[in-house]
C-alpha cells in the first residue's frame, strides 16, 4: 500500500465550476453532460480569467483540393467541411470526406524572410491511439501546441526539427493541429473507427499546477492493482485484451507554461468485467500554488459521443497545507460497466 500525506476531501460544491468560459477549449464546443447535478458555488468568489491569459492560437485550414495549407497567417477551417454533420464550423468534432493518413507539406514563411516546410502525419495504432509526427527542418528546439478536438498539449520538436508522439483520439475521424505560432502550422487527420469501443476522461491544465486522474478500477483502493494513475499506469496490453485500463500523459512539463493532460482509456466495448470504475481528480498543494487559485478542465467521451466538459477552478489552502490533496470528487462521471 502507498503511503502519502493527508487528502482533504472535495465535492462539486466545493469547487468553482465555469461552464463554458472557453478558456482551456479554444473553438470547439463539446457538451456539458446532461448527467452532472447543477453545480453550487459555495467558495469565495473567484475571478475570471482575464482574455489575455487565454492561449492565443492562430487558426489554420487545409486546402482539401490540393492538401495543403496556405501561407501564413492561415485562414479558418472552412465551414462547408462540417455541413454534414450540422455544426458550427468552430465546435465539429468530424470532417468529411478524409483519407485515413494525410500528408500535409506546408512551405511557411518563417520570421526573418526564408521558406520553412512543416510536415506532418497521423496514423491510428492499437487503442484508439495515434502516432503524430511532425519534420520541419527550420523548427529545431521549437514550441508547438497540438490542438484535437479540445485536448491542447505544449511539446518541443528535438534538435533536427522532429516530434514523434502519440496522442489519444476523442474522435473516430480526428484532426490534429500543430500550432508553431506566428500563424506557422500544419495539420493531419485519421479515421479512428476503433474509438466507439473505448471509454475516455480526460485531464487538462496548464503550468505548475500538479494535478493527478485517477481511476480505481471494479472496487480496487488506492495503491492496489486496479487503481491506476500517474505512478501506476496500468498495461496497454491489459487494455487491448478487455482486462483494465491505463494512463496516458502528454505535454512536455519542462516547457514553460507547458498544457499538459492525464487521459484514462478504458475498454468498455471489449472487456467481459461488469462494475463500476470510480474516477476522480487530485489536486496537490504546492509551494506554487498554494493560496492560489487554479484552472483545469475535463473531458469524457464514451462509444465516440460528444465529449462532455467541466472547466473547473479551485482555490487552494494556504501554504501551511504544502503536501496535502484536494479530492475533488464528483467532477467526473464514474464508469458503469457493462458486458456489451
Amino acid at each position: 500500500m502507498i503511503k502519502r500525506a493527508s487528502s482533504i476531501a472535495l465535492s462539486l460544491a466545493a469547487v468553482a465550476v465555469a461552464l463554458g468560459s472557453g478558456y482551456f477549449m479554444e473553438n470547439s464546443a463539446p457538451t456539458v453532460s446532461p448527467h452532472l447535478p447543477p453545480v453550487p458555488v459555495v467558495v469565495a468568489d473567484l475571478p475570471k480569467v482575464p482574455a489575455q491569459e487565454a492561449p492565443q492560437i492562430a487558426a489554420v485550414t487545409v486546402d482539401l483540393e490540393n492538401v495543403e495549407l496556405t501561407a501564413s497567417p492561415l485562414p479558418e477551417i472552412p465551414a462547408d467541411i462540417f455541413q454534414e454533420l450540422n455544426m458550427p464550423s468552430h465546435g465539429a468534432q468530424r470532417v468529411s470526406a478524409v483519407e485515413e493518413e494525410i500528408r500535409v507539406p506546408a512551405p511557411v514563411e518563417v520570421p526573418g524572410g526564408f521558406s520553412c516546410s512543416i510536415e506532418m502525419t497521423a496514423e491510428a495504432t492499437i487503442a484508439a491511439m495515434v502516432n503524430i509526427e511532425i519534420r520541419s527542418a527550420c523548427m529545431p528546439g521549437t514550441r508547438v501546441t497540438l490542438h484535437h478536438n479540445g485536448l491542447m498539449v505544449t511539446e518541443m520538436t528535438d534538435d533536427q526539427g522532429e516530434l514523434f508522439m502519440t496522442m489519444p483520439a476523442l474522435t473516430e475521424v480526428a484532426v490534429f493541429i500543430a500550432d508553431f505560432g506566428h500563424g506557422l502550422g500544419a495539420t493531419a487527420t485519421v479515421e479512428v473507427p476503433s474509438l466507439r469501443f473505448y471509454d475516455r476522461a480526460v485531464l487538462q491544465w496548464q503550468g505548475k499546477a500538479r494535478l493527478h486522474l485517477h481511476a480505481l478500477e471494479f472496487g480496487a483502493q488506492f495503491g492496489q492493482e486496479g487503481h491506476i494513475w500517474d505512478e501506476h499506469l496500468g498495461s496497454l496490453e491489459k487494455t487491448i485484451h478487455g482486462e483494465s485500463g491505463f494512463l496516458s500523459q502528454i505535454g512536455n512539463p519542462d516547457v514553460t507554461e507547458a498544457m499538459q493532460a492525464q487521459v484514462y482509456t478504458f475498454p468498455s466495448g471489449t472487456t467481459s468485467r461488469v462494475g463500476d470504475i470510480a474516477l476522480e481528480i487530485e489536486a496537490e498543494v504546492t509551494p506554487e500554488t498554494c493560496g492560489r487559485e487554479i484552472a483545469a478542465q475535463s473531458l469524457q467521451v464514451s462509444e465516440a459521443g460528444v465529449p462532455r466538459v467541466q472547466e473547473l477552478q479551485v482555490a487552494m489552502p494556504d501554504c501551511e497545507a504544502v503536501g496535502d490533496f484536494l479530492v475533488l470528487k464528483n467532477v467526473l462521471e464514474d464508469l458503469k460497466v457493462a458486458t456489451k
